[in-house]
């Protein structure tokens, strides 16, 4: 193994936040919808800045890498930056949910024993220039996700009544 990672033969991803539109996950979106379509207050931090990339995106950018025979590392987020408040923001106006609804708070306000990165924004140089990928807007997933929220409490409700 020693041998072939001295030659360079080898594919090293690095990965910004993940999300999906699966409802239930627990990641990213599913964690902040759940709190919103619930009433509860989302706190979400203004310091905190990433590049979230979708799943499908980053399976297919894996995929084009792989097949061209890509080697090195190379990081995979989307071109985007944003902050998980206004990340938090976005999703609730598009779920119809009062901005009311999200606080706006720092990284340090959590009190946490850790410390988390305030930014984790990878450069992507290499892919754009290996692959030329084109992400989709995030704007579109996140009113895909609010969507797909809403079509199941509007379900939930009918069920209940």
């Amino acid at each position: 193994m020693k041998e072939i990672c001295t030659r360079g033969n080898y594919l090293i991803i690095r990965i910004s936040k993940v999300f999906s539109f699966d409802k239930g996950d627990g990641i990213l979106f599913d964690e902040m919808a759940s709190i919103l379509v619930s009433g509860g207050l989302l706190r979400a931090a203004h310091d905190q800045i990433f590049s979230p990339v979708f799943v499908l995106d980053l399976v297919n950018l894996v995929t084009i890498l792989q097949t061209k025979g890509v080697t090195g590392v190379i990081n995979i987020n989307s071109s985007e930056i944003w902050s998980r408040y206004d990340l938090a923001l976005v999703l609730a106006q598009r779920m119809g949910v009062s901005s009311d609804h999200v606080e706006k708070i720092s990284l340090v306000d959590l009190q946490e024993a850790f410390s988390r990165p305030k930014n984790t924004i990878m450069k992507t140089d290499k892919l754009m220039r290996e692959t030329g990928y084109k992400f989709t807007p995030t704007i579109q997933y996140i009113k895909r996700i609010a969507e797909n929220w809403k079509e199941s409490d509007v379900e939930a409700k009918e069920i209940s009544a």
